[in-house]
């Protein structure tokens, strides 16, 4: 088993239970229902969709294409948190309170 299928396995759950928690705790008891509704559809769809997508595109594109491609489009998404937003150490913004 490839060690990024392995991250990926062992650190989406975390994210989604941190996600969702968030949303229990900071959310008024009367949107509860409503807000973690649209917060499931935001966290899942974008996954069935993709699962559809690439269904398709396997059927018309040879798998080394996709491969490449989705490697490069990580190595992609990775570069940009690398690349830091310009704030110098020891000039951290400040976050506003509740």
């Amino acid at each position: 088993m490839p060690t990024g299928s392995l991250l990926i396995g062992a650190g989406l759950p975390c994210v989604l239970i941190a996600a969702l928690t968030a949303v229990q705790r900071e959310t008024p008891a009367d949107r509860l229902g409503v807000t973690a509704g649209r917060v499931h559809t935001l966290l899942y769809a974008p996954n069935a969709v993709a699962l559809v997508a690439g269904a398709g595109l396997v059927a018309v594109t040879d798998h080394r294409v996709l491969l490449a491609v989705t490697g490069a489009a990580g190595l992609g998404c990775t570069a940009v948190p690398a690349r830091g937003r310009g704030v110098r150490s020891g000039e951290a913004e400040e976050v506003p309170r509740r």
